[in-house]
């Protein structure tokens, strides 16, 4: 595999992740009222984006194929859980 058609590969799969991180932070912070309480939100963007990311390579080694429905689902299921804990939580 040449090294240009290995890094779209790798794009193509980390992009839905990335996405939906981006998203879901983007919307805690237009709609948390507490957001000056909360101060480490460079630090919740980069681990939900790990735990993303995670989630995505699990549903690739347990479904051996990459774009499952499930998949996409555990990520927003867990995505909205994290950000909703936090939020309960300050």
């Amino acid at each position: 595999m040449k090294l240009m058609v290995l890094f779209w590969h790798f794009i193509g799969f980390v992009s839905p992740a990335c996405i939906l991180s981006f998203g879901v932070h983007a919307v805690f912070l237009r709609c948390s009222s507490r957001l000056r309480i909360f101060r480490f939100k460079r630090t919740l963007l980069l681990s939900s984006l790990m735990i993303n990311v995670a989630i995505s390579v699990l549903g690739l080694w347990l479904f051996s194929q990459d774009g499952k429905m499930v998949t996409y689902t555990m990520m927003v299921f867990i995505s909205g859980t994290i950000y909703w804990m936090i939020n309960l939580k300050n």
